[in-house]
């Protein structure tokens, strides 16, 4: 294994009141040193011009990779994952600075600003390994004059040719719980919120499962069932979507042996995040959410009337990203 130097300059939609800063250290338990600094200014040269970033932060992460191999085969692992190195490598340590500032700082009319950065929040970002530029991409939120051109169909005052049309101007009615935990968790998936997430969408699975579970328990009223539920400890997901779901239903998520899998990671990925402060990636975040959704269309399946995304669409940066050389 090798180490490799890998930075990236970004600018972020949102400015503390903190003076800029610079710190240094290891960070998320690398074995190696990593650098940021944090910038301001009123205007800012990127690669397709000058744009206003009076209301911006302008960060610079100086980091390192180990990968296997030599220095041309990183080259190219990491030319064919330089969105994935940002998004994994580079804001989680950026993420990590803003909550040290904010612990060093408490007073919310310095720091009340900084949170959480996901991909859906970067306004510009360049990223280079062993001094290569590998990626460069600007947000939509920035217009034709200082970035790529908005899409046509946009820019004619068109709807997209493939999006659903909206005619009806109304509100729909309240939205079920299970519909806003999911999606407001997918909408903490993009911003940066990874261990939030977890914690969101699994405790909207434990309630339901319990409800589901306490409603359909044979020979026990309401309030036997919830007395029984409550008793339970450890492994309570492991025990509801089994056993208990077995006598209710005659069926169970763990009789599929990849499903059973899936559930005993995701236990043990919350409770190492409640129980344990530990970290959770964007991926790890993903799949949770997706274990998650899948549980609850099968509750769906067996009797359970829920509203639930269609899908978990998250965030994926445009395909517009453009070239650097």
């Amino acid at each position: 294994m090798n180490l490799y130097h890998v930075e990236s300059n970004l600018i972020l939609p949102f400015r503390s009141w903190l003076p800029p800063c610079e710190s240094s250290g290891h960070y998320l338990d690398d074995e190696w040193e990593s650098k940021i600094v944090l910038t301001y200014a009123q205007r800012t040269q990127v690669l397709t011009g000058v744009i206003d970033t009076t209301l911006c932060t302008i960060a610079s992460v100086s980091t390192s990779l180990k990968l296997d191999g030599d220095k041309e085969h990183a080259r190219k692992w990491a030319r064919n994952n330089a969105a994935a190195i940002f998004a994994d490598t580079i804001l989680p340590k950026l993420n990590y600075l803003f909550l040290q500032l904010k612990w060093r700082h408490p007073q919310v009319i310095l720091t009340g600003k900084l949170r959480s950065v996901g991909d859906i929040d970067v306004i510009f970002l360049t990223l280079f390994f062993e001094g290569e530029a590998m990626l460069a991409r600007s947000s939509s939120s920035l217009n034709a004059a200082y970035g790529p051109p908005a899409p046509s169909f946009l820019m004619e005052g068109r709807s997209h040719p493939d999006g659903p049309a909206i005619t009806d101007p109304n509100l729909p009615g309240p939205l079920s719980k299970e519909w806003i935990a999911l999606t407001r968790a997918v909408d903490l998936v993009n911003h940066g919120y990874f261990a939030e997430a977890i914690l969101v969408a699994f405790a909207l699975l434990d309630a339901i499962v319990q409800d589901f579970v306490k409603a359909r328990l044979p020979n026990l009223d309401p309030s036997e069932a919830r007395r029984l539920l409550r008793k339970m400890g450890s492994q309570r997901l492991e025990t509801l979507l089994g056993p208990l779901l077995r006598i209710c239903v005659n069926a169970s998520p763990l009789d599929d042996e990849q499903m059973k899998a899936e559930i005993a990671w995701l236990n043990e990925k919350r409770n190492a995040i409640i129980h344990s402060g530990k970290q959770c990636l964007r991926g790890e975040a993903q799949r949770g959410l997706r274990t998650i959704w899948q549980i609850l269309k099968y509750l769906a399946e067996k009797g359970a009337n829920y509203s639930l995304p269609y899908n978990l669409e998250f965030y994926t940066p445009p395909s517009a990203d453009f070239p650097t050389s």
